[in-house]
């Protein structure tokens, strides 16, 4: 990153989803000058229109301005939620009219995954995955998160341990030899929005990368939907392993069927699943195994990158090596 690198100290925060908390908000910023960096928030980071933080042209507006601020560094988003997909035709006209804005470092997760790959791809700017301020939980993060993200917010090149001591499950046979690539991905159900539009991730632009996928608050039966689409869109063509970190508050539920008959003085007889329900590993081989064997690659289970409690940041697009007895590492 060279002198981009050293002056990264200069963020520029904004809401591109749903709507903020200013208590929240202000405790973040609090943590962020604590740590010696400049904040500078957007007049659109409060902002409330319908289910949003304003409407499209202001939240697509706030991050252009950010962008095309040569007094920031960073673009950091404030927190997720919904609404992101929205903003790409806008950031594509604006694109269009005045070209791309200059290379910049944009952090955050969920929602912001899109975000991510079209400002990795459209304008090649650097991506990280990471814990976002106006979240309660920016402020409570364990330590070593916390230090790994400052890290690489001031320079997304730097040289730091990630994941702490963690190793992953396979629901695969391990890779035979480590397996050098980029890692790609984010929320899994955000990933998925852009199947069949003009944004989505090509074949071209997933083969040769490991996929990283984590979700929260989606029933397992669209978990397998989801990588049951992303499989037959070819979204999983040429990759080289699959990784799972948290899927957080997603639970396997089942329909209900009588355990007796009904009857006059029971008209409402007690029910039962009508199958077995499964639990988060069981439910994660269960989807992910098959593809794994299909395409040829490990399919790897328990990166701590999830909505919680862990926080672990995960520059995107930057290159990994998963080794077979399961250990991730940033190379340097």
């Amino acid at each position: 990153m060279g002198d981009h690198a050293v002056m990264a100290t200069s963020i520029g925060i904004f809401t591109p989803a749903s709507p903020i908390g200013r208590i929240e908000l202000e405790m973040g910023v609090e943590v962020l000058e604590a740590a010696g960096f400049g904040v500078t928030v957007h007049d659109q980071a409060l902002a409330q229109h319908f289910i949003y933080a304003g409407t499209d042209e202001q939240r697509a507006g706030a991050l252009w301005d950010l962008a095309t601020d040569p007094a920031i560094d960073v673009l950091w988003c404030s927190r997720g939620g919904y609404g992101c997909t929205r903003l790409l035709p806008l950031l594509d006209r604006l694109t269009q009219q005045h070209g791309p804005p200059p290379r910049k470092l944009l952090v955050g997760y969920s929602d912001v995954t899109v975000l991510h790959h079209y400002a990795r791809t459209r304008w090649g700017w650097d991506t990280l995955h990471a814990n976002m301020p106006a979240t309660a939980s920016f402020v409570t993060m364990p330590n070593d998160q916390r230090d790994a993200t400052f890290a690489l917010v001031r320079d997304p090149g730097s040289s730091v341990d990630l994941f702490g001591d963690a190793t992953l499950e396979f629901f695969t046979d391990p890779p035979t030899n480590d397996i050098h690539a980029p890692v790609l991905g984010g929320n899994l159900a955000t990933w998925n929005y852009l199947t069949g539009t003009a944004y989505a991730p090509t074949p071209d632009d997933v083969a040769g990368s490991m996929l990283l996928f984590e979700d929260i608050g989606e029933g397992f039966h669209k978990i397998d939907a989801y990588f049951t689409q992303l499989d037959q869109a070819r979204g999983l063509d040429g990759v080289k392993a699959l990784i799972l970190g948290g899927f957080h508050d997603c639970e396997d539920s089942a329909s209900t069927k009588f355990k007796t008959r009904p009857t006059s003085n029971h008209p409402e007889p007690d029910k039962e699943p009508v199958r077995p329900q499964f639990d988060e590993r069981e439910s994660l081989a269960g989807i992910t195994a098959a593809l794994g064997k299909k395409h040829g690659f490990p399919v790897a289970w328990k990166l701590p990158v999830t909505h919680g409690p862990d926080y672990w940041p995960l520059p995107l697009g930057a290159n990994y090596t998963l080794t077979p007895g399961g250990a991730l590492r940033l190379n340097h």
